[in-house]
Formats: C-alpha cells, sequence, structure tokens
C-alpha cells in the first residue's frame, strides 16, 4: 500500500466506503449491456452495428458499450470528472469481466486496422481539469486491442456540457461543427473507433463523426465504456 493511501485514503465514488474507488457491493451495481442495439433507432442490431435503413454518407457505422449509465455508472463517472480521481479508472476496468472481453474480442475482425481516435476536450477544458477521460479509456482499448491510438480531431469551440440538456435538437445546436479534422491527409481512406466515457443521444459521437467522414473516412465505430 502507498503512502499516498494512508494521507488520502480511497473511499468508493457512489457510497463512500473506504477501501477502493469502486467498492465490492457498487460493482455488483454496475449493469453490463446485454443487448447491443442501433444507435439511430434504438432496436436490436448485432454487434451493434448501423441498420441499413439507418445509415446514411455521414452515420456512425457501429455502437459498442460495456455498461449501462445507470445512476451507479452516472455518479462514479461524475466523481472521476469533478474530484479528478483518474486512478478511479483502474478500479473501474478491473470490473470488466471474462464474458465482456470475449464480447470485445468479436469485435477484433470488424475493428482490424481502425485507428483509436477519443473524443478530445477543448483546450480550456482540458487545462481546467488536467486529464481527458476519453483518453484514458482510448489507452486502455488500444492496449487490449493491440490498435494505434492517435488525434486526429480537435475540439475547435468550447461547447457546454451536454448532459442535462434533454431536448435532441438543442443538443445537435450545442456540438454542431464542434470538431475539425487536423490534416485530412492523415484520415483519408482510414477506419476510425471514436472513444468516449458515455454515450446518451449520441450527439457528440455523431458530429464527431460528421467532421471525420467529411475527411475521406471509409469507416467510423464508436466505442463507450457506458450507453444511456
Amino acid at each position: 500500500m502507498f503512502i499516498s493511501d494512508f494521507i488520502f485514503p480511497k473511499a468508493c465514488l457512489n457510497c463512500g466506503y473506504l477501501g477502493s474507488y469502486i467498492c465490492l457491493d457498487c460493482r455488483y451495481k454496475l449493469k453490463p449491456v446485454s443487448k447491443e442495439s442501433c444507435l439511430y433507432c434504438q432496436s436490436f442490431s448485432p454487434l451493434g452495428l448501423t441498420h441499413i435503413s439507418c445509415s446514411k454518407k455521414l452515420s456512425i457505422d457501429g455502437l459498442v458499450s460495456l455498461f449501462y449509465y445507470n445512476e451507479v455508472m452516472k455518479k462514479i463517472i461524475k466523481n472521476i470528472k469533478y474530484r479528478l480521481v483518474t486512478k478511479a479508472f483502474d478500479d473501474l476496468f478491473a470490473v470488466i469481466n471474462h464474458q465482456m472481453i470475449e464480447k470485445l474480442m468479436l469485435y477484433k475482425r470488424i475493428f482490424k486496422q481502425c485507428l483509436i481516435q477519443p473524443i478530445p476536450l477543448h483546450k480550456s477544458r482540458f487545462n481546467t481539469r488536467g486529464f481527458n477521460q476519453a483518453q484514458i479509456i482510448a489507452d486502455f482499448l488500444g492496449k487490449n486491442f493491440n490498435l494505434p491510438v492517435v488525434n486526429f480531431l480537435e475540439r475547435k469551440k468550447p461547447t457546454p456540457s451536454l448532459a442535462g440538456i434533454t431536448n435532441k435538437k438543442e443538443r445537435y445546436f450545442r456540438i454542431q461543427g464542434a470538431f475539425i479534422v487536423k490534416d485530412k491527409l492523415q484520415v483519408l481512406g482510414k477506419r476510425f473507433i471514436l472513444v468516449d466515457d458515455v454515450v446518451t443521444s449520441g450527439a457528440t459521437v455523431k458530429e464527431a463523426c460528421k467532421a471525420l467522414k467529411r475527411s475521406g473516412a471509409l469507416n467510423v465505430y464508436v466505442f463507450s465504456l457506458s450507453r444511456g
């Protein structure tokens, strides 16, 4: 045990129980996604691939998420972001069980030769927070899939948090035009996995996908730790 654990003891980010950032009881309250669905119509779809009938030129090609965004996950992620507890991701990744790893392995053929692109933060928010949670998740995914992690996207405007906005149109207008591609030649003809911590309406990842596909990306899939 490190000295820092005595000075700043770990406490569960959901219930406050001392000992770890996610205690054993709260780990069991995290619910794995049991049924993959199309991001656009929410109907069942094998491997979370976008239905042909839902797909358009700039659409996301598929979405895979590990956990449902229930109240426990919501509180954990919120505390990681605003209490700046990046080490809690280690406890969160430890919850990923054998079945989830097998599920991820099913995607290896689909994700073959993909580049992993985390959803970027605006510079001002990154400077305030000091880290990008999507980058941490992307590094974890890259290590397990043996795929390169890149940063070809830039967030050019400081969009407010979309978490409390329930109106879909308002979400869309808040995030519209938020992302640019730094160098289109790096994107042209490539396949990508966009990574974010949470996908609810999908407004953020959809907008990032549009930026990549307008720059010539062939396919864009999305991986999220949790899904609302």
